[in-house]
């Protein structure tokens, strides 16, 4: 397992997540609440925004997981793919939430990235 494999793949996962979690908070009406205010208005409720979103920016982050299983080694990928996912619902929150980075908080995501590392070392194991 080299950086020349892991970091496009984590950086290919990563922006699908980063469009699942556009849509999910699209969805919930808070992915950008005064720009996207009058398309909330036009459409209060949920179902009709998920099936917006099911649409317009899901398949987008479906077509990138793909890619990273088609591209990269699936052993790599299925780890990183829950990194990015911790990551990404980490980040969307703090900036909903208006939270800050504490020393717990990254030793709890260092731990996580500390497993993921093992579990794709375990995968990779013969």
């Amino acid at each position: 397992m080299t950086l020349s494999v892991v970091l496009p793949a984590l950086a290919v996962v990563t922006v699908a997540q980063f469009v699942i979690m556009s849509g999910v908070f699209f969805i919930s009406g808070q992915l950008l609440p005064q720009t996207l205010a009058a398309v909330y208005a036009k459409f209060p409720d949920s179902f009709t925004r998920m099936i917006i979103a099911s649409i317009v920016i899901m398949p987008g982050a479906n077509w990138a997981i793909g890619f990273a299983y088609g591209h990269f080694p699936p052993g790599i990928v299925a780890p990183l793919v829950v990194v990015a996912m911790v990551m990404m619902n980490i980040s969307f929150t703090m900036v909903h939430l208006g939270t800050r980075l504490t020393p717990a908080l990254c030793m709890a995501i260092l731990l996580l990235m500390a497993s993921s590392a093992w579990a794709a070392w375990l995968l990779q194991a013969k």
